[in-house]
């Protein structure tokens, strides 16, 4: 099946969420029929607007949508009960966003956009241009070596083994997520391609040698973290202190349970990563399967302390 592009989703999702915010609660295959969608791409895409929300991030700031087998509900944000209060930053950049979205949507949709825009306040017109640039002076060393496919030395931490490792890279792309940026990039030492978090490398030499861009591998669509098909995944329960693991990080599913427990489909990237974040999230977070999980946290625990007693 052809990958859809991020836009057709976001833009699908704008007209389906207002939809379900009348309903409240629908089945799952009558919302599929009514915007021709299979019941696997509803569902996908629905659960990606889960992670949209304001700051702090907190379960009263995002969408949330729970399925059941034959249903779905969703939850409407607190920021959608409070009247809409822009800074004069985010005037002026909605309204550039909307101004260029207006060259290319549909006959069906420009109407609407351009009286939405209409109304934004008037202060977006004079509103100035701020660009923040990212402080790490490795982004534009790797953008520039990613344009000329240049192979780059860099020690890399990582916080599994707690120890650096030299490779060589290929940088081929930049990307941010959240507060980190990332380099997706072929890797020598793998004989792989990679993502490398560009704060864990603690140092970076460009090398003169140059790829042969043919042997490179070819890269995702869109940038972000691809999970293959046969990932492994992990449900968990968790309480209301441990609900940002599922803000947190990428999930596969989330079902909330009776007083106030979510029940969350979780990537899992090994086993050392799990551990770690069971013990974080502490008595509020519980594996339901795989049962090989179930003690982990506990034994994760007893490993930390004996490396510091």
């Amino acid at each position: 099946m052809k990958r859809r592009k991020a836009s057709d989703r976001v833009q699908g999702l704008l007209v389906m969420l207002p939809w379900l915010f009348e309903r409240k609660r629908v089945r799952i295959d009558e919302m599929a029929r009514t915007f021709g969608l299979d019941r696997d791409t509803l569902v996908a895409d629905l659960t990606m607007s889960t992670f949209c929300g304001t700051p702090p991030y907190s379960p009263l700031e995002l969408i949330e949508i729970y399925f059941d087998d034959e249903y779905v509900w969703i939850e409407i944000p607190r920021i959608f009960t409070r009247p809409l209060r822009l800074t004069v930053e985010e005037a002026f950049t909605l309204k550039a966003v909307g101004e260029a979205a207006l060259a290319v949507v549909g006959d069906s949709t420009s109407s609407a956009l351009a009286s939405a825009l209409a109304k934004l306040p008037g202060v977006a017109d004079d509103a100035p241009v701020v660009v923040r640039q990212p402080d790490d002076p490795k982004l534009a060393e790797l953008a520039d070596s990613a344009a000329s496919h240049e192979i780059v030395t860099i020690d890399y931490f990582s916080p599994i083994s707690e120890k650096s490792t030299r490779r060589d890279i290929v940088p081929m792309r930049l990307w941010v997520d959240g507060d980190h940026w990332y380099c997706d990039s072929f890797d020598y030492l793998s004989g792989e391609r990679r993502q490398f978090r560009l704060d864990r490398m603690e140092h970076t030499q460009r090398t003169g040698r140059f790829a042969d861009p043919s042997g490179l591998p070819t890269l995702p669509g869109e940038p972000g973290f691809n999970w293959s098909a046969d990932a492994e995944n992990v449900v968990l329960h968790l309480k209301p202190g441990a609900h940002w693991v599922a803000e947190r990080y990428p999930t596969r599913g989330v079902k909330k349970l009776q007083s106030g427990v979510l029940e969350v489909k979780l990537h899992v990237a090994n086993e050392d990563w799990l551990g770690r974040l069971l013990v974080r999230a502490g008595k509020d977070a519980k594996v339901v399967a795989p049962a090989k999980y179930v003690n982990l946290a506990a034994t994760t625990a007893r490993r930390i302390r004996a490396r510091y007693a």
